[in-house]
């Protein structure tokens, strides 16, 4: 949780804000020691005090915390995520970021982030000011240490990829994208189950994970165009893996239903068959796909078509073979009830 790591935070182990001296680190983490030692808490008034967990300050923990920020680059990375002396031009920006990730509002932090970022003057002098001008970034890798951490520490990527979002802050947007995003896109195309015995939680989770990738799909269109390179490889690996799932879906109702030849399970085959190309169809019509991609792609999904044909008309074959050994059958015993009538009357 986010929440967390901004709680225990090094700056506010050692009761300061982002921008408070050096000075007032070293004073603080003494008292914190000195109090420690004779078995008393010291209790610093800081912000977001009234929702982050209460901190129960040791010897040892501001010991950590002072280590923790003797480095520059360690210092700007805690930074990001700690309250900041309001004296300061960036420090507004700053702490509306991380009132929004107390909150739980992601997409409104990194449009605050954004800002930040994006800011020549103000990124230049956050970073001057938090590493006491010993550290210099470029806004790339800033971006990139911060995704990384909003990476590791949150866990709904979905809010943060908001219309409004990729709105107001489309350059933070597509740098998480592309570090976060890309890898769960892809481990949900390979995360189908296949084994499962029961046809309807096969087909069930076929749904969930593909409306997921969907939404990831429509993002990534809207971060980097139909016609990216990036946007185009995802797009065509999502249509192989829906249509390659599909395709094992049918395949494995079609082996039940040659051990199954009972009317009903016949029929409700038939009709799981035509769900599920319904489905795989309609999905793929709504992934957006340049000419190239179609070419592409063009040969696989005629594959799959021809197979679900082949599948489907297995199942309609079987029921009419059913219906007919059904009609002989009930014309069999009609006759017979007839023959009894007949002897039954002489």
């Amino acid at each position: 949780m986010i929440q967390t790591f901004i709680g225990d935070n090094p700056y506010r182990i050692l009761g300061v804000y982002v921008g408070d001296s050096i000075a007032k680190e070293t004073s603080n983490r003494n008292r914190i020691s000195a109090y420690s030692k004779v078995g008393q808490m010291v209790t610093f008034v800081l912000k977001g005090d009234g929702v982050l967990p209460v901190l129960k300050r040791s010897g040892e923990m501001a010991a950590d915390a002072a280590q923790a920020l003797s480095l520059p680059v360690e210092r700007l990375k805690y930074a990001l995520f700690w309250y900041a002396d309001e004296k300061y031009l960036w420090a507004f920006t700053l702490n509306s970021a991380i009132d929004a990730l107390v909150a739980g509002n992601l997409a409104s932090a990194f449009c605050h982030y954004e800002s930040l970022i994006q800011d020549d003057a103000l990124r230049n002098e956050f970073v001057k000011t938090v590493t006491h001008g010993l550290f210099v970034i470029e806004k790339e890798k800033l971006a990139n240490m911060l995704i990384d951490i909003l990476s590791e520490h949150v866990e709904s990527t979905e809010s943060a990829l908001q219309s409004g979002c990729i709105n107001q802050a489309h350059y933070l947007a597509t740098v998480f994208f592309e570090r976060k995003i890309w890898g769960e896109l892809y481990e949900l195309c390979e995360s189908f189950t296949e084994g499962e015995s029961d046809f309807y939680m096969l087909i069930d989770n076929f749904r969930n994970v593909t409306m997921r990738i969907m939404y990831y799909i429509k993002v990534a269109a809207m971060l980097f165009g139909t016609t990216d390179e990036r946007y185009r490889r995802c797009a065509e690996t999502v249509v192989y893996s829906i249509g390659k799932q599909g395709k094992a879906i049918l395949t494995c109702i079609g082996e039940w239903l040659n051990s199954e030849r009972a009317f009903v399970s016949v029929k409700l085959c038939h009709g799981l068959m035509e769900e599920v190309f319904e489905f795989v169809d309609s999905t793929i019509e709504d992934i957006a796909l340049d000419d190239e991609s179609c070419k592409n792609v063009a040969a696989f999904v005629s594959e799959f078509e021809e197979a679900c044909f082949v599948q489907t008309a297995i199942a309609r074959q079987l029921l009419k073979v059913i219906r007919r050994k059904e009609c002989i059958k009930t014309v069999l015993w009609l006759a017979f009830l007839i023959v009894i009538f007949l002897v039954m009357m002489m």
